[in-house]
């Protein structure tokens, strides 16, 4: 008579926590599936404002000017080069501040970089081009890449002459600290 009360009991009390169990996984599949979406949204949110950042750069007649004042290789024509080119560059540095915190430029023809930043306003440098930053720019166009150099995350894209692909200058931003974050928290 026990047995008879007994065996209805646990086999409900079983399949009610086997219920429990799967409904349980689910949700928690369901829950990191969200996450994901959710980050893969926020990158490519974050990747479309990079690309509108790069290309509002590389197709302003500014720049178009600003690259033939360096093929022409003559002094005066360098230093108005540099000077419009820092002018272009503080104008976007600002317009995304909340995006990068460091905006800067590598023209292959001088091997010179103009940098922009809260410290610095068109510092003019020589980089070393040896490190994951600058793996690959000088074999292969790159539209966009996000890397990670010196423990922070930087958005690199380079300008190719059209015809050949010639490597004609690079555009790397460091990303905002706090957006660097984020997005090392969800990769």
């Amino acid at each position: 008579m026990l047995l008879l009360t007994t065996v209805p009991v646990l086999t409900l009390t079983w399949i009610a926590v086997q219920n429990t169990k799967a409904s349980v996984k689910t949700q928690i599949i369901d829950a990191n599936v969200t996450r994901v979406r959710w980050a893969v949204q926020y990158l490519e949110e974050v990747l479309l404002r990079f690309d509108d950042l790069f290309y509002s750069l590389q197709i302003n007649d500014s720049f178009v000017r600003i690259k033939e004042d360096f093929e022409k290789r003559t002094d005066g024509a360098t230093r108005n080069a540099q000077l419009e080119l820092r002018r272009l560059l503080t104008a976007s540095y600002y317009s995304y501040s909340a995006l990068v915190d460091q905006l800067s430029y590598y023209s292959q023809i001088s091997g010179q970089t103009t940098k922009i930043d809260n410290k610095f306003s068109g510092d003019i440098s020589y980089p070393k081009t040896e490190g994951p930053l600058w793996k690959g720019v000088f074999e292969y166009p790159i539209p966009l890449s996000l890397r990670l150099a010196d423990g922070r995350v930087y958005a690199l894209h380079t300008v190719n002459r059209f015809m050949d692909q010639r490597l004609q200058g690079v555009f790397y931003a460091r990303v905002d600290e706090s957006l660097s974050e984020k997005i090392l928290g969800h990769l």
